[in-house]
């Protein structure tokens, strides 16, 4: 595996990046040309990318089935979780998708989506039924996916 040597200077907002060489010996010869306020940063390059599974919180608009937002699962849902969400009028679900790439997370949320979307009078017709929690405040049920069932 190959590497690379940014020069960088200064931290947090004042962070920059200044230049960026193929050898460390290069690197060092900048700095020796421009001062020890700089800083070498090695890394690598065509670093293999490890395929792991891992859960991903899919949001899908239920209007329009468009898909705003996929990010890895925080560890209070598990695989299959569904939550539906209102806010400000609009609706979306929430799917947890066990995958091993973001594509293949987006397009099975999207088939999940749709299949919600035309059975939920029948099968997810719970996740739709808001309810109040001891202060009053509405929510929405966790369901699993497969069974219909409330998991939360």
């Amino acid at each position: 595996m190959e590497n690379i040597y940014i020069i960088t200077i200064g931290d947090y907002s004042d962070y920059s990046i200044v230049a960026v060489f193929s050898t460390e010996e290069k690197a060092n010869e900048y700095i020796q040309q421009n001062g020890d306020e700089y800083r070498i940063e090695v890394y690598n390059i065509d670093k293999e990318v490890k395929r792991e599974t891992k859960l991903w919180e899919v949001c899908v608009s239920y209007d329009s089935l468009f898909i705003p937002r996929c990010v890895p699962a925080l560890e209070i849902h598990k695989k299959d979780d569904l939550c539906f969400f209102k806010f400000n009028g609009e609706y979306a679900l929430y799917l947890y998708i066990e995958s091993d790439s973001l594509n293949k997370a987006k397009k099975i949320a999207g088939e999940r989506a749709a299949q919600i979307k035309a059975n939920e009078q029948v099968f997810y017709r719970k996740a739709f039924i808001p309810y109040k929690d001891k202060y009053g405040l509405q929510h929405y049920h966790t369901l699993n996916y497969h069974t219909g069932e409330i998991v939360d």
